[in-house]
C-alpha cells in the first residue's frame, strides 16, 4: 500500500505556497511599440508614471447636491448642548428627572387636588364610561390590519394576522378631543331664553369670535349626539330648549366632518383622518360638560392649544440643557394654578437631599448637539391672554414603563413652568411658585404628574427644592389578550374586566383644579 501520496495530499497547500514563494519569478518584458506607431512620433509615457488627476466639477444639478459642513450652519455653536425631547428615555426614570429638575418627589396626588375627587357627580357615570370603553374596543367598525403581536409568555408562538381597532385610534388623544365647553355656554347664552333654529345656529357659527376657533369640534360631537344618536338621552341637556330641525341636523353632520379640517394642511388632514379618538374624547367631553354645568362662569377662563411647541434653556451643574418638543394638547388659562404646597413645606425642602446617580452623570441620556438656538418659545406670542399653563396632555402607545413616563412628564412640566416664569417674572426672579400638571394616558391607564416650581437656582443642589407629585397606574380597566396556545373558550378572545371608576374621578379632579368658583360647590 502506497502511503506517500496520501501524506503528500495533506500538506499540498503548504508545499504549493512554499514553491510559489521561492520559485515564482516573473520578468517583465520590455515595452513593445509597433513600427507604425513609432513613425507617428507619439509621446511615450512611462507606465509607472502617475498622471495628474483632474478634479471633476459637478454640474448645477440637485442630484449632485452635497451637504455643507456643519460649521457653516448659522446656528452652529462651539459649545455643545444637552438636548431633551420625546425620544429620550432615562435610565433611572423619575430619579434621574428629579436630579435634572432639582425636585423633591412625593407619591400620590397633592391634597388640594385629591380633595376635588367626587366634588362633581356625573349621572350614570359607570354605565356611560363602560359604554365608552366598549365603543373604543369592540363597537367601532374600524377593521385594519394590526401590527404583528408578540407575547412574553409564549415568545416563539406565531400569531395569525389580526384585524381590528388600532391602539392609536382607541387611545390617542385626538387634536380636538379636549374641547373646552366654553362654546357650550356661549350657545346657551343665545339659546336659554328662546328655541334654537337653523338660522340662529349658522349665525353663531359664522361669528368671528376667538373662542370659536378650536371649539366647534366639541359642538359638532355634542349636537350630533343630541340630534342623531337616539341612544343618548337628552335629559342632562333639557335646559337647552333645543328644537329638532332636519335641515339643521344635516348641517350639524357636515360640521362634525369638516370642523376639524379648518386651517389644516393636507398632511395634518391625513393625520386627523388616520387617528381619531374614541375613549378619551368621550371621557374628557363628559368631564367638561359636567364641570361647566356646575360652574357657568368658567366659559372664558381657559383656552385649548393643539400641538404646542415648547423650547426652553437652562443650566444645571454647569451643563447647558435644552428641553424642546411638541405635545398633543395644552390647556391654558387666564389665571395661574394655586400652589400645591404651602410656604412651610417649601422652607423645609432646604434640608432635603437629592438622589445620587454616581458614577453616572444625569445628562448621560441627553442628546449632544452643536446646532441649536438660545431662544425660549413658550408656545404662544407675547400678549396672549391665556398665558398661564394648566394641564399638559400626552398619550403614549409604546412600550414605556410607568417610571419612565413620569420622568418624561416631569421634564415637560419643568419646561412649561420655566418658560412661563422667565416670560412673566424675568430670568432670575420668582416671586411666587408656578404650578403645572400633566396627564399621560395610554389605552387603559392614566398617569398623573404635578409639578411646583419654587426656585430658578439650578447651578447647585443646595437651597430650596422644587416639588413633584406622581400618581401612576390608574387603570380604568384591564385588557387581557387572548392566549391561543391554551385550551378553553376564555383563552380564545381578549377579555375586558376590572373596571375602576376611580381613574375617571381623578381625571375629573385634575380638570376641576384651576376653575374659579369650584370652591363654592
Amino acid at each position: 500500500m502506497r502511503v506517500t501520496g496520501r501524506c503528500y495530499a495533506n500538506v499540498r497547500g503548504r508545499m504549493f505556497k512554499t514553491l510559489w514563494k521561492y520559485t515564482a519569478r516573473f520578468k517583465d518584458k520590455a515595452p513593445y511599440m509597433s513600427p507604425a506607431l513609432l513613425k507617428k512620433e507619439l509621446t511615450i509615457i512611462d507606465s509607472e508614471e502617475k498622471l495628474p488627476e483632474e478634479k471633476w466639477t459637478p454640474p448645477d444639478d440637485p442630484r449632485f447636491w452635497e451637504k455643507p459642513p456643519v460649521t457653516e450652519d448659522p446656528n452652529y455653536h462651539e459649545e455643545q448642548i444637552y438636548m431633551y425631547n420625546h425620544n429620550v428615555r432615562f435610565i433611572e426614570a423619575k430619579k434621574q428627572a428629579s436630579i435634572l429638575t432639582k425636585s423633591q418627589i412625593f407619591e400620590g396626588m397633592p391634597k388640594i387636588v385629591s380633595d376635588l375627587i367626587d366634588k362633581v357627580e356625573v349621572p350614570d357615570e359607570d354605565k356611560i364610561i363602560q359604554r365608552y370603553i366598549m365603543q373604543s374596543q369592540k363597537w367601532d367598525p374600524t377593521m385594519v390590519r394590526l401590527p404583528k403581536r408578540t407575547d412574553k409568555r409564549k415568545p416563539r408562538w406565531n400569531f395569525q394576522a389580526q384585524y381590528g381597532i388600532p391602539v392609536e385610534k382607541s387611545a390617542y388623544v385626538y387634536h380636538h378631543c379636549l374641547i373646552c365647553v366654553t362654546v357650550y355656554f356661549v350657545i346657551v347664552k343665545q339659546m336659554i331664553s328662546c328655541t334654537c333654529n337653523f338660522d340662529t345656529f349658522k349665525l353663531l357659527y359664522y361669528q368671528e369670535l376667538t373662542i370659536f376657533t378650536n371649539l366647534f369640534q366639541f359642538l359638532g360631537d355634542f349636537l350630533l349626539d343630541c340630534w342623531i344618536t337616539a341612544e343618548i338621552s337628552m335629559q342632562p341637556y333639557h335646559w337647552l330648549q333645543i328644537e329638532y330641525d332636519p335641515e339643521m341636523s344635516s348641517w350639524i353632520c357636515r360640521l362634525h366632518n369638516i370642523s376639524s379640517f379648518k386651517n389644516c394642511t393636507r398632511k395634518e388632514q391625513s393625520h386627523q383622518n388616520k387617528i381619531k379618538n374614541i375613549l378619551l374624547r368621550n371621557l374628557l367631553r363628559l368631564c367638561q360638560t359636567n364641570i361647566f354645568q356646575k360652574v357657568p362662569g368658567a366659559y372664558n377662563q381657559r383656552q385649548i392649544i393643539f400641538d404646542p411647541y415648547i423650547q426652553v434653556n437652562y443650566h444645571r451643574h454647569d451643563k447647558h440643557i435644552q428641553i424642546n418638543g411638541q405635545n398633543e394638547i395644552l390647556v391654558t388659562g387666564t389665571d395661574s394654578l394655586k400652589p400645591y404646597a404651602n410656604e412651610d413645606l417649601i422652607a423645609q425642602s432646604v434640608q432635603e437631599e437629592l438622589p445620587d446617580m454616581y458614577p453616572l452623570l444625569p445628562v448621560i441620556d441627553l442628546v449632544k448637539e452643536h446646532i441649536y438656538t438660545l431662544d425660549n418659545y413658550p408656545g404662544w406670542k407675547t400678549g396672549f391672554p391665556y398665558s398661564n399653563v394648566h394641564t399638559i396632555f400626552n398619550v403614549h402607545t409604546g412600550n414605556w414603563k410607568v417610571e419612565e413616563l413620569h420622568g418624561k412628564s416631569l421634564m415637560y412640566c419643568l419646561a412649561y413652568a420655566l418658560a412661563h416664569a422667565k416670560n412673566k417674572f424675568g430670568e432670575n426672579k420668582l416671586p411666587k411658585p408656578v404650578c403645572v400638571q400633566c396627564v399621560n394616558a395610554s389605552e387603559t391607564t392614566f398617569n398623573f404628574t404635578f409639578f411646583q416650581l419654587n426656585t430658578l437656582d439650578f447651578e447647585n443642589d443646595d437651597g430650596i427644592k422644587n416639588f413633584a407629585w406622581f400618581d401612576g397606574n390608574n387603570h380604568l380597566y384591564k385588557k387581557h389578550l387572548s392566549q391561543p396556545w391554551k385550551t378553553g373558550i376564555e383563552n380564545k378572545s381578549s377579555q375586558l374586566n376590572d373596571f375602576n371608576e376611580t381613574a375617571f374621578k381623578k381625571l375629573l379632579a385634575v380638570m376641576l383644579y384651576g376653575v374659579k368658583g369650584i370652591e363654592n360647590l
